[in-house]
């Protein structure tokens, strides 16, 4: 979940492609989806040798069941920050915090323009260092 000035902005779903197909690095391909709060498609970001991909912008996809306490926790965590991505995993059918990232993919991983204009013009940096 993408926060920005503590409010949650954007949810990224990450889809597993089949186990046939890991790559050598041990991770399965992945169709990344980046939504709204309500979990309409924005951005679809798709490893490149992943051509059947099940959805297209502009369509609903299915949230987490916990998708309340992650908009609920998060929010109390990142209430410090401009920008934070916290991640969460589900195990044993319990909600677990995965990590905090202050630059996803490093700062490389390119959403589409409207969307990254849409999130930079709600971004607000601290003025001073």
């Amino acid at each position: 979940m993408f926060f920005l000035n503590g409010k949650p902005e954007m949810i990224q779903v990450n889809h597993w492609v089949g186990e046939e197909q890991i790559n050598y690095t041990g991770h399965r391909n992945t169709i990344r989806t980046f939504t709204n709060i309500e979990g309409r498609i924005r951005c679809i970001l798709p490893d490149e040798n992943v051509t059947n991909i099940p959805f297209s912008e502009g369509e609903y996809i299915e949230l987490p069941k916990d998708i309340d306490a992650m908009l609920d926790y998060g929010s109390k965590i990142a209430q410090d920050f401009p920008f934070v991505r916290i991640d969460y995993f589900y195990a044993s059918e319990k909600l677990y915090l995965g990590e905090l990232t202050f630059t996803p993919g490093s700062g490389f991983e390119v959403l589409n323009d409207e969307l990254q204009i849409e999130l930079g013009s709600i971004l607000n940096l601290p003025k001073e260092r």
